[in-house]
């Protein structure tokens, strides 16, 4: 009798359990934690009021640190492109207002849109956006058109915050 592989040897070998603690850990980036840290302790430190807003423009919770600290962090960028495109909108006369407004709708829709959330947020236009792009165009201009300076100082207040 040939001498053969043992049975257990010709078994197909399972996967090990994972560990009791996953799978492995990453290590940690040392500038990205400081860069946590150092965002946390700012929104922290900042006004109640700022706190406040900030939460708004992410949309997390104001009560919750950590939710804030990662919208702020990884929450969407388009926030600021969008309250600089509102302002811009502001300056223009009512009727330009409208028509850009328009000719955005039919360029690129995402950044009526952005521009809706944003204004959506602080309770300056209904949530709904109207499923025709021209009355969805002629709301979001109306809207726009109907922030004062101290309705933009309140919206941009929280942009230091976001990185």
């Amino acid at each position: 009798m040939s001498e053969e592989n043992p049975p257990q040897s010709r078994a197909k070998r399972r996967p090990s359990p994972p560990s009791a603690g996953g799978r492995k850990r990453a290590p940690v980036d040392l500038a990205n934690a400081r860069k946590i840290i150092a965002k946390a302790t700012q929104i922290a430190q900042a006004d109640p009021a700022l706190r406040a807003n900030l939460a708004v423009l992410v949309g997390a919770p104001d009560d919750d640190l950590a939710a804030l600290v990662v919208a702020a962090l990884a929450g969407p960028r388009e926030v600021g492109a969008s309250l600089s495109a509102i302002d811009e909108l502001r300056a223009c006369d009512p009727i330009e207002t409208g028509v850009r407004c328009m000719a955005a709708a039919m360029e690129n829709p995402q950044g009526n849109k952005a521009m809706w959330a944003a204004l959506h947020a602080y309770g300056k236009i209904g949530e709904a956006v109207p499923a025709n792009p021209a009355k969805a165009a002629i709301a979001l201009a109306a809207a726009i058109r109907r922030l004062s300076d101290d309705d933009m100082a309140t919206m941009r207040a929280p942009m230091d915050l976001i990185d």
